[in-house]
């Protein structure tokens, strides 16, 4: 390095380093993360949101499916006031979204997807999110979402799937409808 570089850096080094007299304006700390929302895979939590979803479904729910994340529920399930259609309800940030149709793929027949809501232990869900991240990584594992369907195609019983993410291994554990635990993968 040549004289005239190493002067230039140790000046620059000392200009850095000197406030010249003057107070600095003291370092605004860092802003706290921001809360995220309370997991809606929690009892407390996800029960409440589940009794809006039912109301707004109306009495008597076809389900197609319901899916359920830690921040928001989707509830597909028959237009009471259409059959031939299937609307998607969806709740997130403490409110329920205005329903909206679902465009239905697929050679199946509706009614051969379709099951009653009620048939499901929905209050099991907490309790399968617990066993799912002990059974596929205790240490890391965090529950992306719990899946309630049929299990179509292998067969017409309605099954909860609960999914589990982690840095070592990702799965899933299986469970029927009352919440009994069947096996994973």
């Amino acid at each position: 390095m040549t004289r005239r570089r190493l002067a230039f850096c140790c000046l620059s080094l000392a200009l850095a380093s000197c406030d010249g007299g003057q107070k600095q304006a003291p370092r605004a700390e860092p802003s706290a993360a921001p809360q995220a929302a309370p997991s809606l895979l929690l009892a407390a939590n996800l029960l409440p949101a589940l009794d809006l979803l039912k109301r707004q479904a109306g009495p008597n729910i076809q389900a197609l499916e319901l899916d359920a994340y830690p921040d928001h529920l989707v509830l597909k399930a028959r237009d009471p006031a259409l059959p031939a259609r299937v609307l998607q309800h969806v709740y997130r940030d403490g409110r329920l979204e205005k329903p909206v149709p679902v465009r239905l793929l697929g050679a199946g027949k509706l009614d051969e997807n379709l099951f009653p809501l009620s048939d499901a232990q929905l209050d099991a869900i907490p309790e399968l999110c617990r066993s799912a991240v002990k059974t596929v990584d205790e240490r890391f594992g965090k529950v992306s979402h719990v899946l309630l369907r049929r299990n179509l195609p292998l067969d017409e019983n309605v099954q909860f799937r609960v999914y589990v993410q982690s840095p070592a291994k990702d799965g899933y554990v299986d469970a029927d409808a009352s919440g009994k635990l069947l096996g994973g993968g």
